[in-house]
Parts: structure tokens; sequence; C-alpha cells
């Protein structure tokens, strides 16, 4: 059974990631640190509608970009490409 006290708060700017039940999350800036050019553009652009960097998820030795708006989740692939029909599980944070 997790432990509700390890559940970081979205609200924290030094933790601003998926609530993810962790002891320790990157920041926003060291996740974006972790991006290519490509990748850095379209979150850039995804943030414009109030889509968030969450997390950084590494699928078949690909790097997938986690952002999202009220539990909706989009990816970039390494190519900047965006998926707003994502079928990456994120865990529920209620």
């Amino acid at each position: 059974m997790f432990d509700d006290s390890t559940q970081l708060d979205l609200d924290d700017s030094d933790n601003e990631c998926a609530a993810e039940r962790r002891s320790a999350c990157p920041s926003r800036n060291k996740l974006w640190s972790q991006l290519n050019v490509a990748q850095q553009a379209a979150v850039s652009s995804l943030s414009h509608y109030g889509y968030e960097l969450s997390f950084i998820r590494d699928i078949d030795a690909n790097q997938v970009v986690v952002l999202l708006l009220n539990g909706a989740s989009v990816t970039i692939d390494l190519e900047g490409n965006i998926n707003t029909n994502s079928q990456i599980p994120i865990r529920n944070t209620d």
C-alpha cells in the first residue's frame, strides 16, 4: 500500500511533475534540460493551452515526454511529434 505522505504537491514549484508517489521528482527545469530542441518547441506550443510538463519516460529506447492538462495526457516523441491520443498509463492522483 502507498504511503500518502510521499505524494508530491503539484503546486510546489520545485516538484512540478505528475503526482508521482516517489520520494524524489525532477524539477521542471531539470526535465526541460533533458529535451531536445524539437521537443522543447512542442512543449512550448502546448504550454500556451495550459498543458504542463509532467515527466519523461523511456519506452523501447525512445524518449517520450508527457504533458498533462485536467488529467488528459499528451505525449511528444523524439522528433517533436505531438500525440493527443496517447494511451500512456497515468497514475490516478485522487
